[in-house]
């Protein structure tokens, strides 16, 4: 029985909430492509959007029927197609070859981070995250740059992890796996910063992005 691909963008409007997302590179038939994902280890399985496997022309290697037990007790039973793909950092020095299978949608849109203080925080500690510094028009994506089509779950993000783990003031950790950084939790109630500190904080991050060689142009 397979957990997950139900409840991962709760959000409240209260709290700023991150859950683990990066882009990564797959490569297939010599091609290189992009897209943003997100690390679920509530899910057994790892996944892939339909929309990105029949995009990238992957060869099916055979089906599985698993039974997705929901949010609330409840189970639904599907048949999934199986494929083979290779992931790697955007930088390339890290690959992995890993075992999908087809989900018609993944998750609802998953935001990025914008918390001027984290991300303040974040490149004083010279973390830098794919899903902010890769321009999102390049990656896949059916009906917004904020899509998420790659679920990374419990079956892939044991494998991945490099064991370095940062805890910010601001609430939330950092985590870094072979294919990036990436963050998650809630940010502390007591960041509060006011909107001119947001947009100057947000301009200097780009920059400092830009250079640094993160806004690929690939």
């Amino acid at each position: 029985m397979n957990q997950g691909l139900t409840n991962l963008t709760n959000q409240s409007t209260l709290n700023e909430i991150y859950l683990q997302t990066l882009v990564v590179r797959i490569s297939n038939k010599g091609l290189n492509h992009f897209v943003r994902a997100i690390i679920d280890s509530g899910s057994t399985k790892s996944y892939i959007s339909k929309f990105v496997a029949e995009k990238l022309g992957l060869k099916n290697i055979g089906k599985e029927t698993v039974t997705h037990g929901l949010f609330g007790g409840s189970e639904k039973t599907e048949c999934h197609n199986r494929y083979n793909i290779q992931l790697s950092s955007l930088d390339t020095k890290n690959k992995i070859e890993i075992e999908v299978m087809d989900q018609k949608k993944i998750c609802a849109t998953v935001p990025k981070i914008k918390n001027a203080y984290c991300l303040k925080e974040l490149r004083e500690k010279k973390i830098f995250l794919s899903d902010l510094s890769f321009k999102s028009e390049k990656c896949l994506y059916e009906e917004s740059v904020n899509d998420i089509h790659l679920l990374l779950g419990a079956d892939v993000a044991g494998k991945i992890l490099t064991g370095k783990i940062e805890h910010l003031s601001c609430g939330l950790v950092a985590m870094q796996y072979i294919l990036g950084w990436t963050v998650m939790g809630k940010v502390s109630n007591e960041i509060n910063l006011d909107s001119s500190y947001l947009t100057l904080s947000l301009f200097v991050n780009e920059a400092r992005f830009m250079e640094f060689g993160f806004f690929w142009e690939k």
